[in-house]
């Protein structure tokens, strides 16, 4: 979505926990935008006070938001054994369920 956004001209921020994923994928998007059109930002979202600063940096960087794409992805597979063991939904606790929304 980045590099097509990008590639059409708008201003890209593209925020991730993962520093390498995200430095890789900004610059495939910049180079499909050109110089300038994307910057990165490493942040975890699940912090609130660390995602509003993060948003005040956007802000100050590219001048607004005019379009946000939420593709965090906070889930089940957080429990231990997830993948060994999945839960059900409903087996879920109150916190990853607030975390995931």
């Amino acid at each position: 979505m980045s590099v097509a956004l990008a590639a059409a001209g708008a201003k890209v921020a593209m925020i991730d926990i993962d520093e390498y994923v995200l430095v890789e994928s900004a610059k495939e998007a910049e180079d499909a935008g050109g110089q300038g059109s994307t910057k990165a930002f490493v942040c975890d979202v699940t912090d609130a006070t660390r995602a509003k600063a993060t948003a005040e940096e956007v802000i100050s960087t590219l001048g607004s938001i005019d379009v946000l794409v939420n593709d965090a992805v906070v889930g089940p597979e957080r429990i231990r054994n997830f993948f060994v063991e999945p839960a059900k939904f409903w087996e879920l606790d109150d916190d990853l369920w607030n975390a995931m929304l």
